[in-house]
């Protein structure tokens, strides 16, 4: 069943049952599993343009990157670019993404999964503890 929404919050409220929502989780880490190869990925964001990359920087900054795109070679340019917008509103900058620094594995504990779709705003999500039980993966 195909869901309609102004934006993620309303899209994700608008699911009828955790079920619905667990499996919307499912297919979004399908893109990238632990330990997929950067050709992997690469072929799934040829393939889904337009999806986004939440990405940390080596000063453990966090980074939202969207409108991603994959434009292979072509006539006029000899090598393949990984291309993503990074800010909002009227404006945002282009940044090209090296693929072989992007999809490094990284290991980050987290609130449960569970935890997350239970919190209602970002003040609640700011207030989830990890916890023990927490596998150690993205």
């Amino acid at each position: 069943m195909a869901h309609r929404a102004e934006n993620w919050k309303q899209f994700y409220m608008n699911l009828e049952c955790n079920k619905e929502v667990n499996q919307q989780m499912a297919f979004i880490m399908s893109f990238t599993r632990f330990q997929a190869t950067v050709a992997n990925c690469n072929s799934n964001l040829e393939k889904n343009p337009g999806l986004l990359i939440l990405a940390i920087n080596g000063f453990n900054e966090l980074f939202l990157l969207h409108r991603v795109n994959y434009q292979g070679q072509n006539l006029f340019c000899t090598e393949s670019k990984l291309l993503g917008l990074l800010g909002g509103g009227a404006s945002a900058d282009c940044y090209r993404i090296d693929p072989t620094t992007l999809f490094q594995d990284g290991e980050l504990q987290t609130p449960t999964w569970g935890d997350l779709k239970g919190a209602t705003t970002s003040e609640a999500v700011n207030l989830l503890q990890v916890g023990e039980q927490n596998l150690a993966q993205l």
